[in-house]
């Protein structure tokens, strides 16, 4: 059977916070926590809510097996706790790049972790014969990307590129966790910096990048990433149910898809909320505390049509 490498790198199991008994408080909802997470970890997301809030919301509101809907899922933090604990996940995002991320983390555990990190190595090696070989990239840079200064140095642009013929040769699964480990990597060895927002690393006084070991750094992500599927693997609550799913499309223009009365429980935070038709006391808890949960007794977004996607289930205290 396989097992994760643990302890998980990064990740101290000793200082997670107690889960919140029923009726207490929430664990804190910042997202910060996110980061040393495993899974959670895999990119750069500055948006959200922490997976504590997650769990301790499904652990209150949905103590069996159920479907939770998020509408403006993200990159999955909602998802992949629901679908940890036992849950049929349903997202919907309409940023290419969230849905991406968030289908691919609610993928991982389909991927054997021994097969991602013979994926790290192999990519090491390919980088290494083209080295030798003075190999001429295949890919080409997208055609609409375009900034006013080079995102890249050419060695280093050079070296994504051919990174992405590695890429081309792998099965689909394995491709994608490739290509998330290069979305995580990308700004590190590139001449922009997220500091305090995505621009140029001159700006805050950092010089550019003229030449960076790529394959290395997408390597070590991947060896992260395959701690984290297999513990993915192991944590994974029946492992045999319908496995989530992200669709890429406007919640507003696509929830009529889900049948009436399939949603148990609804966890999200809205992307504007003076975008949403909340009651008073919901908008208040979501310019508050960045978060808002529904329950499967909440009115709150979307009228008479949307209110039927939430099964009538009683939650726990309540009858």
């Amino acid at each position: 059977q396989e097992q994760a490498a643990f302890p998980i790198p990064g990740f101290d199991v000793a200082q997670e916070p107690a889960t919140a008994q029923v009726g207490g408080a929430f664990r804190d909802p910042a997202f910060m926590v996110n980061r040393a997470a495993p899974v959670h970890r895999w990119v750069p997301w500055i948006a959200g809510y922490s997976k504590h809030f997650v769990a301790d919301a499904l652990a209150r509101y949905l103590p069996e097996s159920g479907v939770v809907l998020d509408p403006f899922s993200g990159v999955g933090t909602t998802l992949v706790e629901a679908d940890l604990a036992g849950h049929e996940a349903v997202g919907f995002e309409i940023n290419p790049y969230a849905a991406f991320v968030a289908q691919t983390k609610l993928a991982a555990h389909r991927v054997k972790a021994d097969d991602l990190r013979d994926t790290a190595g192999q990519l090491l090696a390919f980088m290494a014969r083209s080295r030798q070989q003075g190999l001429t990239p295949r890919t080409v840079p997208p055609a609409a990307f375009r900034t006013r200064a080079p995102f890249y140095s050419v060695p280093v642009e050079r070296k994504v590129l051919l990174v992405f013929d590695f890429m081309a040769g792998l099965h689909p699964r394995l491709a994608d966790l490739c290509r998330l480990a290069f979305a995580a990597t990308m700004v590190q060895y590139s001449n922009y910096s997220y500091e305090p927002s995505l621009g140029r690393k001159a700006a805050v006084g950092r010089p550019d990048v003229d030449d960076y070991d790529v394959a290395q750094a997408i390597s070590e992500k991947l060896l992260q990433m395959a701690d984290d599927t297999a513990w993915y693997r192991t944590r994974r609550c029946a492992r045999w149910r319908k496995n989530g799913r992200v669709i890429q499309q406007s919640f507003f223009d696509q929830y009529t898809k889900l049948e009436a009365g399939s949603v148990d429980l609804l966890i999200t935070s809205p992307p504007l909320s003076e975008q949403l038709s909340l009651q008073p006391e919901y908008a208040a808890a979501s310019l508050l505390a960045g978060f808002l949960l529904l329950s499967t007794r909440s009115e709150a977004v979307g009228g008479t049509e949307f209110r039927n996607l939430l099964a009538e289930r009683p939650r726990p205290g309540h009858g």
